[in-house]
């Protein structure tokens, strides 16, 4: 692993900077709704949990409270610095983000702050909270606003320092008495917010270097490259670039920028929460590039043709860099769209297969995945490849292998090569696992883009070995009658919060020893129904 010592720029993308709409914000967004309108239920009147907290803050001696002015003046001079940073830079794009993103947190605010209060905010109580504190500080939230809005705009460490302050003023405001512990936490998600919804509207800014920056990151880290153009796969969070060493072989070289681990984040976590068993690479970017280099160097110390690392390591602007020589063609000559033979077929079952006595498994196997060697089979993405010998993962990877072959060359002959290669008892075990559920993202759009026929795909395999066709394996953790309970639950409890939100204990004792038993019956009855 290799770094650059160079400093690190303020900003870290240039002007007019490409935007993209990415999916952490829209569920940063739709978190941050959800959030605002469950506390807001709870906000006023105070519980005794709130009134204790705000008891022992009482308690705290005034002569600190210089701390605590000091902790929002931080707040406000990062604000100053990034606005007079903005307007020297000329750069209109990082002002419009934050105009608006202020001006979304004060409208979101004062209109959050009268559904709480059931009034508007005085102009007292969005900037001080007044004499006694309001819900929210309207101040707070346009302060979180801006932080947010100018994160995707700096480089991390400021980025960061940034969301300190902002979090140092949240506490900052509690132990000054400007607003509740509760109302801090509104404020600063209606900021987190507005950003978001920005970001949505207008696009969130790639970061993404340009060649000349790349180059001059490969400069750093000793590798001469030319001919440095954008790959035609890219995935979120990574820029894939194609390239050329000094002695015309090809590389390929992936940039692990500031959104990389908010996508992999994301993409475990949805993967996570719809399917059983899903493996997933380290979040941090520099722990991915190590990663994709370790498992590429132990998989080519074991014999399998997977491409050679040529470098690793991080560049000025701290995005993680990995680069790889690999000199292999596709499957297809797209020149002359000539199929895989039989040969290529069984290939790819060896280079699996070979994978997963590794104690390997890939995940993520396309027929992009595959290349060829001097005549033998290649891997040519190593990104996803994780440490797990475990029996679900390899009986997806050859679900994949299977249908990315029928992809290739059509269902009879890859029935046919797989039959030879699995054996009946091996398809057997297979067949459970040939879902669209146990396809990788690649794969999975193919499929549907294509409108291939999995089902045929799974009678033709069953058939051809003489095995019967089972029942397929429950991948998904989230099914239809799982999103109703959960609707039904939350109904239930927003109703509840709702009626016994100023009920004592005995006045709720009452209010349950009172019940029908008829309804009781009833309700127990229709929690059932979604599982029917």
């Amino acid at each position: 692993m290799r770094g650059a010592r160079s400093g690190v720029p303020f900003f870290s993308s240039g002007r007019l900077a490409p935007r993209e709409r990415n999916a952490t914000d829209v569920v940063t967004l739709a978190g941050t709704v959800v959030s605002i309108l469950l506390l807001s239920l709870v906000a006023v009147p105070q519980s005794g949990f709130e009134k204790a907290v705000i008891g022992l803050i009482e308690a705290v001696p005034s002569w600190l409270d210089i701390l605590w002015w000091l902790g929002i003046i931080t707040l406000v001079l990062w604000i100053l610095t990034v606005l007079v940073t903005t307007l020297l830079r000329r750069r209109s794009d990082v002002a419009l983000d934050a105009g608006l993103s202020c001006v979304a947190a004060l409208g979101l605010g004062a209109v959050v702050g009268q559904r709480i209060n059931g009034s508007w905010p005085s102009l007292a109580q969005i900037v001080a909270g007044g004499t006694n504190g309001t819900v929210p500080l309207v101040m707070l939230a346009i302060g979180s606003a801006f932080a947010a809005a100018v994160a995707p705009h700096v480089a991390r460490p400021f980025r960061r320092f940034g969301q300190w302050t902002v979090a140092t003023a949240g506490v900052s405001v509690v132990m000054l008495e400007a607003t509740t512990p509760i109302g801090t936490l509104i404020s600063l998600l209606l900021g987190t917010a507005a950003a978001a919804l920005v970001h949505v509207a207008l696009g969130t800014t790639t970061g993404r270097p340009t060649t000349v920056e790349v180059t001059s990151a490969l400069a750093d880290l000793g590798v001469t490259a030319s001919n440095i153009e954008l790959a035609p796969r890219q995935s979120g969070g990574v820029v894939a670039l194609d390239a050329l060493d000094e002695h015309g072989d090809a590389l390929r070289v992936k940039v692990y920028g500031r959104d990389a681990r908010d996508a992999q984040l994301l993409a475990r976590a949805w993967r996570g929460l719809w399917y059983r068993g899903s493996t997933g690479t380290p979040a941090g970017r520099l722990q991915q590039v190590e990663h994709e280099a370790f498992v590429t160097l132990f998989a080519s110390a074991r014999g399998l043709l997977v491409p050679e690392v040529v470098v690793a390591g991080s560049d000025a602007r701290q995005d993680s860099v990995i680069v790889v020589r690999d000199v292999s063609s596709a499957l297809v000559d797209r020149s002359t769209d000539e199929l895989p033979d039989a040969a290529a077929l069984a290939g790819i079952w060896g280079v699996v297969r070979g994978m997963h006595r590794l104690g390997l498994t890939h995940g993520e196997l396309s027929p992009e995945v595959f290349g060829v060697v001097a005549g033998r089979v290649s891997l040519r993405e190593m990104s996803r490849v994780a440490l797990a010998d475990s029996d679900d993962q390899q009986q997806k990877d050859l679900a994949q292998a299977l249908v990315s072959t029928a992809l290739l060359v059509g269902n009879d002959r890859a029935v046919s090569v797989a039959g030879d290669e699995l054996g009946p008892d091996g398809v057997a075990a297979m067949l459970p696992y040939l879902q669209q559920a146990a396809l990788g993202t690649a794969l999975r759009h193919r499929v549907k883009s294509e409108a291939f026929d999995l089902a045929a795909l799974r009678s033709a395999i069953a058939a051809a070995v003489e095995v019967d066709v089972p029942k397929v394996a429950e991948l998904r953790r989230v099914r239809p009658q799982s999103l109703v309970t959960m609707a039904l639950i939350v109904f239930v409890a927003y109703a509840l919060i709702s009626a016994f939100g100023n009920v004592d204990v005995s006045q709720l004792v009452d209010e349950i020893s009172g019940a029908s038993i008829g309804w009781l019956v009833a309700a127990l009855i229709a929690a059932q129904l979604p599982f029917l």
